[in-house]
């Protein structure tokens, strides 16, 4: 069953993110819903914790969030691993086209061009520390960990799987 949390902690932290990042809105010709996207990803790293005996737990390492398939967030995930810093340390982006390529990475990004993989790309990192997110529909309810969605209102929300979380070993709060 589907775990769905966050929804007034969503709408806070997605106002906060506009105006933390408007300036960035401006200045950019990139499409402002990936800027958004780019900033929770960021934002939802503040409320996850790694295991401390994981691979990923070395803190001179970079936090790396990886995007399998193409690449919708153009320079906006760039521009944000540049400029901000994730669990103190210098944050690596990696654009991946297969799941061999996934590990290393605290975060895996599963584009809509790969929708039709995504059973393999989550057995490839089942029971591993990998916060997977996307924008696919029903990404969360096939076991991805949390999916973004607009409302028929054209508002930006995502829902989460709690249990496919914590199976992965990771902890949010």
């Amino acid at each position: 069953m589907l775990e769905l949390v966050f929804k007034k902690r969503a709408v806070i932290l997605s106002l906060s993110i506009l105006c933390l990042w408007s300036p960035v809105f401006a200045q950019s010709a990139e499409r402002p819903e990936y800027m958004l996207k780019s900033a929770f990803l960021e934002k939802f790293t503040q409320f996850t914790d790694w295991p401390e005996n994981s691979e990923l737990s070395d803190i001179s390492k970079p936090f790396v969030i990886s995007v399998i398939g193409e690449n919708p967030f153009k320079g906006s995930l760039k521009q944000m691993s540049q400029t901000r810093k994730i669990k103190n340390r210098k944050v690596e982006i990696r654009y991946i086209s297969s799941t061999k390529e996934i590990s290393p990475c605290h975060i895996l990004f599963v584009s809509a061009s790969n929708k039709d993989e995504i059973p393999a790309i989550l057995l490839a990192v089942k029971n591993k520390p990998v916060l997977t997110v996307s924008e696919v529909k029903g990404f969360a309810e096939k076991g991805g960990h949390i999916n973004f969605y607009f409302t028929k209102k054209g508002t930006l929300h995502f829902e989460i799987n709690e249990a496919m979380v914590r199976a992965s070993g990771l902890r949010m709060h």
